[in-house]
């Protein structure tokens, strides 16, 4: 089975091509260097691109898949907080969200060879170029952030006892076959996001990461298999006095931000629910609509499975609704979603 390319092999490979079709000179100056700023995040690698006399240092974060806007802002999100000029690199770019990095100013590679940079003095686009198959396949192989693996994960960020428990018990909390819980735990350790002690306990490393490709794939690869029915309210603030829980639903999305922030004016509600919503619609005289701003979502985790805390008790954990929020892609949820992890997940 072929292995998972490292994040630091992406970004040799992603210099290595921009020097072959553009000819400036560029180089892999350090691997996750030292942030002397105010973030406790360290960014993936510094690099340095020589333009003429000039050198140009950017601050990197690598990302195996960039396959809609929403994660665009968050790239450019997590540059931002370097307070240094940032740089993407990542497998393969379409010529869409090339696009869509000219507009947000975002500078890019990837390993086809496709790159924007720009500067008062520069001005490099290269689109088109096609990613090498062999590289795809590999990436496929991944099972950690796979619908199977986002479960098992989100089992462990709840739950993180569940990390050290019988693979049937692990199993059972996710909603998975036990056949696939090996697979996964193999998948993390191979590429650097568990270690096992001299007992056989085990241990995430690299969280921030971690949570970053949870919240990367979790809309195209859980999300978008979950059964979903879209409705509407007669009164739009009827969620201020809802109490899911009642129903065996939480809330997710921009309900759950309003909860966890004190900030943002939900415009959409979501809902993930573990019983049958019927009596929750009829209670809250919901009338199905396609275009409707209320998502009712089955949800994917068990009964057992804590979410939020006593806290919130009718809210999701922070991950899930910091990566609703990159869904949806608005500034406005991009704020949220920022002001979420960093006062429940850092």
């Amino acid at each position: 089975m072929d292995k998972l390319i490292h994040p630091k092999t992406t970004a040799e490979t992603a210099l290595r091509k921009f020097e072959e079709l553009t000819g400036f000179a560029c180089r892999l100056l350090e691997w996750e260097p030292v942030q002397t700023g105010n973030t406790q995040r360290v960014p993936d690698a510094q690099v340095e691109v020589r333009i003429g006399q000039r050198n140009l240092v950017f601050v990197a974060e690598v990302k195996r898949r960039i396959d809609r806007v929403g994660m665009l802002h968050q790239v450019k999100n997590q540059l931002q907080a370097f307070g240094r000029p940032g740089l993407l690199i990542t497998h393969h770019l379409t010529q869409e969200l090339a696009q869509q990095c000219r507009e947000l100013d975002l500078p890019f590679m990837d390993t086809a060879g496709n790159a924007y940079l720009k500067d008062q003095e520069t001005f490099i686009l290269v689109t088109g170029q096609r990613p090498a198959a062999g590289v795809e396949r590999a990436e496929k192989a991944f099972r950690a952030f796979d619908r199977t693996g986002l479960k098992v994960l989100y089992a462990f960020i709840c739950q993180p006892e569940l990390l050290n428990a019988p693979y049937r018990v692990i199993a059972k909390a996710a909603g998975v076959a036990l056949g696939t819980v090996g697979w996964i735990f193999t998948d993390l350790r191979d590429h650097g996001f568990l270690v096992e002690a001299e007992k056989g306990a085990r241990k995430l490393l690299e969280r921030d990461r971690l949570y970053q490709n949870w919240i990367g794939n979790y809309p195209t690869r859980l999300r978008n298999k979950l059964v979903t029915r879209r409705f509407a309210a007669p009164d739009p603030e009827w969620w201020k006095e809802a109490q899911p829980r009642e129903y065996g639903a939480y809330w997710g999305g921009e309900v759950a931000a309003a909860k966890l922030t004190k900030y943002l004016i939900p415009k959409t509600c979501t809902l993930y629910t573990l019983e049958d919503p019927k009596h929750l619609i009829i209670r809250h005289r919901l009338r199905p609509d396609p275009l409707g701003t209320i998502e009712i979502l089955d949800a994917f985790w068990e009964h057992a499975l804590p979410q939020a805390g006593d806290q919130y008790p009718d809210v999701v954990h922070p991950l899930l609704v910091e990566a609703d929020l990159m869904a949806v892609g608005d500034p406005r949820t991009i704020e949220t979603a920022k002001m979420i992890h960093e006062q429940h997940l850092a």
